[in-house]
């Protein structure tokens, strides 16, 4: 196998990648050569990489060196350090041996420095453009310099300066130029009218066109120069005679001599000025002159001659070229071949070129590509090549695949549009997150922002990521987690995730509404996902109701209607309370000073209906209430009071459909017993109903007695007593009275003689005795 060959100028390209011991880097004075180094991070960490160039002339001679200048990876990333070698414009040639070490962490990264030689040519000379046409060049200095002469008061016109085309590439110039002879006749004396002007030719005012000067060498000396005279012809003078009209005579004046400019010496070679061409006309692609020797680069990445433990490093799905070049230096036809060990797998490795003829001093190549899998696990892969001569000794070549690690996420949505309604605000989405690459990375997931970039080299119009409008909210159950894998050569286990998309604000009209959100996941090292797609999904949340409008818009509409569509109460009553004859409830339980209340009333299930209280003139309850209900409440009557009325309403809310309940609360005690008695009999009447015979003649005698052990009072309250149209009549009676203790109140009833016969009659009070504070007393006739 030959090594490529170093050659001075141009021939070895600007940029020199992995450059091993012994590499011999061409440069000219004054030029820039730049050398790359590739690096994988084997630590746990993030680690920096940096170049430190040691042997030089002078520091200034190599940039790119020292930390400041370092390359960063994360765990298990990769990268590259360049080195830019500037040798001054004096620097003597030669060459100039140095090291370069790539240090990480303060240490030295592989077997140690690599031993370079910078090779220095000397520097490029830059000639200066020479004209081709020596003549023209002096035709054009003289015209520039001739001087402008006057007669009688007319300027002669300055000789046309021509422009002539570049010659073409090599041509030779011409041996002689033809001498321009002309004859000057003597001045003839002629008419003034007759006199020959020169006409002065105005250059056409258009922009030249300006062609690179063409340089031709060797220059031959241009002959010399014959000066040129114009030659001035005799006019021709016809004299027209006119009848009756006097014809005057021609003013015979001498014409001007017209002195041509001085001969002028061609300036020497190195003072030529450059041919301009004005031809308007450009000059198309392929008329310009290409050299045949150019080659175009390939666009396969590749890597030419690498040297014995070389490690190439590759992303799964990359592919590199590896060639190996050689030249034919005997006099015979060879044939050089190329064979590996089958250490890769299949598909890993493929032969492009196995062999190839090479005649005397003939070049040529055999070369492999490498391409590892999207799915190849990271790590080092060695293999072996042999390459050389057929039938002679091959060289072993060992070299190492290096495969990257490059983590990438694949997203998934289990649906990628959810509806709710009508009243739900929040929108959740189910995601997956799974490992698209092949090593264990941290992610982060977050809604993408539309206006975020979407090249690197352009500057963000927003930011990246959202997490809320002025309309929703994204919330997530986590944003970063790890996708790791359970055992070596085990996928990672996918990842669930929550996507809640909540309504903020108030949404005023529309039965339907949607909103579409683009969701991002992306390894936290690696925000491009490593170039793989299927990382992005799109989900659409629809939200949808029955009214058009917010529901608090309708409540005060639907109180309207519920106002002037719906009726009253129909009744007003107090379960558990004695009512009189006249509608008035008697609320005489429990014993003490604590009443329970409790109003019932029916009404449409819509009503709306204003339930109130009063005390005399003293307001005690107003409460608005929806349809047929209940309402319980406690009312307080003291000793002192012994009763307490209130009056209660329930009415709708706009007025009217009254309903009213009188309600008397009566104080009660057990320890004030009332002793009944038949007076006429003298039984005692026990119980809270009774039964009193009225004789037909004379009177009935109902007793009551306060039986109290203490000084207590006893209060009573007729509440149906007797009419005029009763078979009886009470001869004496009050509708209320109090008994001190022992005291008695007596009642005397008759009959009617006014009122039916036979009849049956029914009187009721209410008492404080707690034991039967109703009383009711049945009246029937007797002998």
């Amino acid at each position: 196998m030959a090594l490529p060959v170093d050659t001075a100028g141009d021939s070895q390209p600007a940029l020199v990648r992995n450059a091993g011991g012994g590499a011999v880097l061409t440069v000219a004075a004054g030029g820039q050569i730049e050398a790359e180094w590739d690096f994988v991070n084997d630590s746990p960490d993030v680690a920096g990489f940096h170049l430190q160039a040691e042997g030089l002339p002078s520091p200034d001679w190599a940039t790119g060196v020292g930390e400041p200048c370092s390359a960063w990876a994360a765990a298990s990333g990769s990268g590259c350090v360049r080195l830019t070698l500037t040798p001054p414009r004096e620097a003597a040639p030669g060459d100039y041996p140095f090291q370069v070490s790539m240090i990480s962490g303060g240490a030295v990264v592989g077997s140690g420095p690599a031993s370079l030689i910078l090779r220095v040519t000397p520097a490029r000379v830059e000639v200066p453009p020479v004209m081709s046409d020596p003549v023209a060049a002096a035709e054009t200095v003289a015209a520039e310099i001739a001087p402008n002469t006057e007669a009688d008061g007319e300027t002669e016109a300055a000789p046309v300066k021509r422009a002539r085309k570049p010659a073409a590439k090599k041509a030779a110039v011409q041996s002689q130029t033809n001498t321009v002879e002309a004859s000057v006749s003597a001045p003839s004396v002629v008419a003034e009218s007759a006199i020959v002007t020169p006409v002065v030719m105005e250059p056409v005012n258009e922009p030249p066109v300006v062609r690179e000067p063409v340089v031709e060498t060797p220059l031959t000396p241009p002959p010399p120069v014959v000066e040129a005279r114009p030659i001035v012809r005799e006019p021709i003078v016809e004299t027209i005679a006119v009848a009756r009209e006097p014809v005057a005579e021609p003013v015979l004046e001498s014409a001007p001599i017209v002195t041509p400019p001085p001969s002028v010496k061609p300036p020497p070679q190195e003072d030529l000025l450059p041919v301009i061409d004005y031809d308007p006309k450009p000059r198309r692609e392929e008329d310009e002159p290409h050299d045949e020797d150019d080659e175009a680069e390939p666009a396969e990445p590749s890597i030419v001659d690498p040297l014995d433990g070389t490690v190439i490093a590759l992303c799964p799905g990359e592919t590199k070229w590896v060639r190996f070049t050689f030249v034919n230096d005997s006099a015979q036809e060879r044939t050089y071949i190329l064979d590996e060990d089958r250490s890769l797998e299949l598909g890993w490795i493929s032969l492009v070129q196995d062999q190839v003829n090479l005649t005397r001093n003939g070049r040529g190549e055999v070369s492999i590509r490498l391409t590892p899998p999207k799915n190849a696990e990271p790590g080092d892969y060695p293999f072996l090549v042999t390459v050389g001569l057929q039938g002679g000794t091959l060289t072993p070549v060992s070299l190492v695949l290096s495969v990257l690690a490059t983590p990438a996420v694949r997203l998934a949505a289990k649906a990628a549009s959810v509806s709710v309604g009508p009243t739900g605000c929040d929108v959740d989405f189910p995601l997956t997150v799974d490992s698209a690459g092949n090593a264990d990375t941290a992610f982060r997931i977050a809604v993408k922002s539309p206006a975020a970039r979407t090249n690197a080299a352009e500057p963000a119009a927003g930011p990246e990521f959202l997490y809320e409008t002025a309309q929703w909210r994204y919330l997530f159950d986590r944003e970063l987690d790890t996708l790791r894998s359970p055992a070596s050569g085990r996928a990672p286990q996918p990842i669930s995730i929550r996507l809640r998309l909540r309504r903020r604000g108030i949404w005023w009209f529309g039965f339907r509404e949607s909103h579409t959100v683009r969701v991002s996941a992306a390894p936290v090292t690696d925000p491009s996902n490593g170039g793989k797609p299927g990382n992005t999904v799109d989900l659409t949340a629809s939200r949808w109701r029955i009214l058009p409008f917010p529901w608090f818009v309708f409540v005060p509409i639907l109180l309207l209607l519920m106002i002037y569509l719906s009726g009253g109460a129909s009744s007003l009553e107090v379960p558990g309370a004695y009512q009189d004859e006249a509608g008035q409830y008697w609320v005489v339980n429990p014993a003490g000073e604590k009443k329970d209340l409790s109003l019932h009333w029916k009404a449409a299930p819509l009503a709306l209906l204003r339930l109130t209280g009063q005390n005399g003139d003293k307001p005690i309850l107003s409460k608005v209430q929806v349809g047929g209900g209940t309402y319980d409440d406690q009312v307080a009557v003291s000793n002192q009071d012994r009763k307490v009325t209130n009056n209660y309403r329930i009415s709708r809310l706009i007025g009217g459909a009254d309903r009213d309940a009188v309600v008397s609360f009566v104080f009660t005690r057990g320890d004030t017993p009332l002793l009944v008695t038949d007076a006429v009999t003298h039984q005692p009447l026990t119980g809270p109903d009774v039964n009193l015979v009225v004789p037909s003649q004379g009177y009935a005698r109902l007793d009551l007695r306060n039986m109290s052990p203490q000084s207590t009072r006893i209060d009573w309250w007729l509440t149906k007593g007797l009419q005029d149209t009763s078979p009886f009549q009470f001869s004496y009676i009050k509708n209320s009275g109090s008994i001190e203790q022992g005291g008695v109140e007596h009642w005397l009833i008759r009959r009617n003689p006014n009122g039916p016969a036979g009849a049956a009659d029914r009187i009721v009070f209410v008492t404080t005795d707690a034991s039967r504070p109703v009383v009711s007393v049945n009246l029937t006739s007797g002998q």
